[in-house]
């Protein structure tokens, strides 16, 4: 066993190594290697684990290449019966011109294929029934997925991990998964999907997290996913989805911890049922544009209270035994938008919890009893069309990292317990009819103009001294910056 992970290791990977015949395991993950690392990597007829993702490797292997030389004939597979695991992963090698064709058919044994960000191109590849996890994100595959998804085998499909995010890939998604019945994640986001999720997909008895953000489907919510007797965390936001959340969501997802709607269709009121989903964490149904008020019942979710909060992460991560080694793979990450930067969050998943219902047609007063959320993070009511005060019992959210109420119709004045929120990092009441004077001595003071403008406030941070008769006047300044809070799943490779 050799492991060089992460070590700012320069140059080309030695000559020298290609004499170790026994090696078993070898990582050299995470450095600044150079070169083409085929040169010097032959005759590992034993080896179970490669690991070369995330260096600066460049050049191009042809076909031709692999049958006369014998650092190069890894790629037919056979040279390397015993691999389980292949990352190559990040880096600037273009195998077969681009093209994986039927590359990945073959292989002897190989179990785990990480080939994200790596340039290839074309018709995704045949896939052999041996393989349980397959990456393959971040290339520019396109056409559809008919020939990969619905290709006759002569056994079981064994696959259990499919991330075919961010490629080209078209057309309406296939029904043929009833071949794939082994699958715990499937993420099919940021491609150019159109249709519906077909009814095959309800055959997916293991199915743990289905990711489809990011692409065209239209029609209705998901009906498949009624057959789903998992409770999956289901991110189906940024498409064109319309029509009303079915009544069924609570029955079927009752135990569902992640729910990502964002930007699509929906219409209709905010159902209720929603409400039942106790161990609900994350609540996404920003951009939709629903009518009426805002559920009194979500003080129902009582995972995002603090008695209530799971010791455990939103994703158990899993640990898959493969000969000496272990792959675990974190299913869920966040994506944070603060302020127009968003930054993603893969290892605090566990102290997550979020409720965003920002730029859509929701009226009403911000009800009480959401105030009874005090393990929420995040909370996001954002241009609607709000009225009344801003909850007293706000202070009773002591958890909240992040509120925005921005661009409403709110009265009254700031209510002074908010300074209690020990936690609070961004703030935006702007764009409101709120009046008085700004609360001091509090930590409030130390948020930007911006999170006040367009108000009838007065005191700092804004320039305006409230007057001995209590009379304010309106700050406008630069437009200030409003955030929501998105979910992306995708898998994680970390080798532990």
């Amino acid at each position: 066993m050799l492991v060089f992970y992460s070590n700012s290791i320069g140059g080309a990977i030695p000559r020298s190594f290609g004499k170790l015949s026994t090696l078993r395991y070898l990582d050299l993950s995470i450095n600044k290697l150079s070169g083409n690392p085929f040169e010097s990597l032959t005759s590992f007829s034993k080896l179970s684990y490669l690991g070369v993702d995330g260096n600066n490797f460049q050049g191009v292997v042809k076909e031709d290449d692999l049958a006369n030389h014998t650092s190069l004939t890894w790629f037919h597979w056979e040279a390397l019966s015993q691999i389980l695991y292949l990352n190559l992963s990040h880096n600037h090698i273009h195998a077969f011109h681009g093209e994986l064709g039927t590359t990945l058919k073959n292989p002897i044994s190989i179990q785990t294929v990480d080939l994200s960000t790596y340039h290839l191109c074309g018709k995704l590849p045949y896939l052999s029934s041996d393989v349980f996890q397959l990456d393959l994100s971040n290339n520019s595959f396109s056409e559809s997925m008919n020939a990969f998804l619905c290709n006759d085998q002569d056994k079981p499909m064994q696959l259990e991990f499919l991330n075919l995010a961010s490629n080209n890939l078209l057309g309406e998604i296939p029904d043929c998964w009833m071949n794939w019945t082994f699958l715990v994640d499937v993420n099919l986001q940021s491609n150019h999907f159109v249709g519906n999720l077909p009814l095959s997909m309800g055959s997916l008895a293991e199915l743990q997290s289905l990711q489809i953000r990011n692409n065209t489907l239209s029609r209705i919510f998901p009906t498949s996913l009624k057959k789903n007797n998992k409770s999956i965390p289901l991110d189906i936001g940024e498409n064109n989805l319309s029509g009303t959340i079915p009544i069924w969501i609570e029955e079927k997802f009752l135990n569902m911890k992640i729910l990502c709607l964002q930007s699509n269709s929906f219409a209709g009121h905010i159902p209720n049922e929603i409400c039942q989903m106790s161990i609900l964490q994350v609540l996404d149904h920003a951009q939709n544009y629903p009518p009426g008020n805002i559920p009194s019942c979500f003080s129902n979710l009582s995972a995002m209270t603090l008695m209530n909060q799971s010791p455990y992460p939103l994703i158990s991560s899993y640990a898959l035994n493969i000969t000496e080694y272990s792959l675990r793979l974190g299913i869920v990450s966040v994506l944070l938008w603060l302020k127009g930067r968003g930054d993603e969050y893969k290892n605090i998943l566990d102290f997550i919890t979020n409720i965003d219902l920002s730029s859509n047609k929701l009226l009403g007063e911000i009800p009480r009893e959401i105030t009874d959320l005090n393990g929420s993070n995040f909370l996001n009511l954002s241009k609607n069309l709000l009225i009344g005060h801003i909850p007293q019992g706000i202070a009773n959210m002591r958890s909240l990292h992040s509120i925005d109420f921005s661009r409403n119709q709110l009265c009254g004045e700031i209510p002074p317990t908010i300074s209690n929120l020990s936690f609070l990092c961004m703030l935006d009441l702007s764009y409101n009819h709120l009046k008085g004077k700004i609360p001091t001595a509090t930590q409030l003071q130390t948020f930007d103009a911006s999170s006040f403008i367009c108000n009838n406030l007065c005191g700092p941070p804004l320039p305006i001294n409230c007057s001995s008769n209590g009379k304010t006047h309106s700050y406008e300044g630069s437009d200030g910056h409003w955030f929501f809070v998105s979910m992306t799943m995708d898998l994680l490779w970390d080798s532990g």
